[in-house]
C-alpha cells in the first residue's frame, strides 16, 4: 500500500503522535517520528530507508535540540518507472514530535538540507522544500530549472528558519506544548514529450536534513 500527501494528511493526528506532557517524562524532548512518500518510509519504531539520531546538545546552550535525518536513496531520475511519463517526482514528509519539558516553550525552528540537481535539456525541475510547525508554515523554498536549462552536480543549500519575534507567522505557543515539527522536499518533473533525458536529483553529501529547536523558559498558565 503507497499512502500519499493527502492521504498523510487526513490521518488523525492522535493516530501518528500519543505524546502528551504526561507521557514525556521518560522520552527524550525530540522523540517519535516517521517519513513518509513516493520516495522514503520509515518511522521511529519500524525501520525503513530514513534513519534518525538525536545530536547532543552544544554545553553553551543547553536548550537547543538537533535531530538529524540521513535517507538511503532518495532520489529522483530520468528512467524512473511512471504512470504519466510527463509529470512525475518524488516526494517526502518527515514528521517530528518536540515535547518541551515543563517551564519550556519553543522560540525558535531550523531546518537545513543540502540538493543536487543534474539535466540535461528537455524536462522542467522544480525543487521544493517547506517548513513546518504543527499546520502552520514557517518558510518555503522553490528552485525551478526550465526545460532549456542544463547543469551538472548543482548544488543548493536549503536553510529555513523562523522565530517568534520573525515576521513568519510562528504560531503563539504555550508552556510546555507539544507540536509536531514538518518538512517535506518535493521534486517534480514536466517534460514536454516522452523522450528521456538524463537527469538526476538527490541530497548532497551526508544525505541528510537538520532539524533544529530552541526553547525558552516560559511562564505557565
Amino acid at each position: 500500500m503507497r499512502w500519499s500527501r493527502m492521504d498523510l494528511i487526513k490521518l488523525p493526528i492522535a493516530v501518528l503522535f500519543l505524546s502528551t506532557p504526561l507521557m514525556a517524562s521518560s522520552k527524550p524532548v525530540m522523540n517519535d517520528w516517521f517519513a513518509l512518500g513516493s520516495g522514503c518510509r520509515a518511522r521511529s519504531d519500524l525501520p525503513g530507508n530514513v534513519k534518525m539520531e538525536l545530536i547532543t546538545p552544544y554545553v553553551s546552550s543547553a536548550d537547543t535540540y538537533q535531530a538529524k535525518f540521513v535517507f538511503k536513496d532518495f532520489a529522483l531520475t530520468s528512467d524512473v518507472e511512471v504512470k504519466n511519463p510527463k509529470r512525475f517526482g518524488r516526494e517526502c514528509a518527515i514528521r517530528l514530535n518536540i515535547n518541551p519539558p515543563a517551564g519550556k516553550k519553543i522560540v525558535s525552528l531550523k531546518a537545513v538540507t543540502k540538493v543536487i540537481a543534474t539535466k540535461e535539456p528537455g524536462p522542467e525541475l522544480d525543487l521544493l522544500a517547506e517548513l513546518k510547525l504543527g499546520s502552520v508554515s514557517l518558510g518555503n523554498a522553490q528552485t525551478k530549472l526550465g526545460d532549456a536549462s542544463r547543469v551538472r552536480q548543482r548544488e543548493e543549500i536549503i536553510e529555513l528558519q523562523a522565530d517568534a519575534g520573525s515576521k513568519e507567522a510562528f504560531p503563539q505557543l504555550g508552556c510546555g506544548e507539544p507540536k509536531i515539527i514538518g518538512f517535506d522536499y518535493s521534486w517534480i518533473v514536466t517534460r514536454k514529450s516522452t523522450q528521456s533525458s538524463a537527469m538526476r536529483v538527490e541530497l548532497g553529501k551526508e544525505k541528510a536534513l537538520t532539524i533544529e529547536a530552541k526553547l525558552a523558559d516560559c511562564q505557565p498558565g
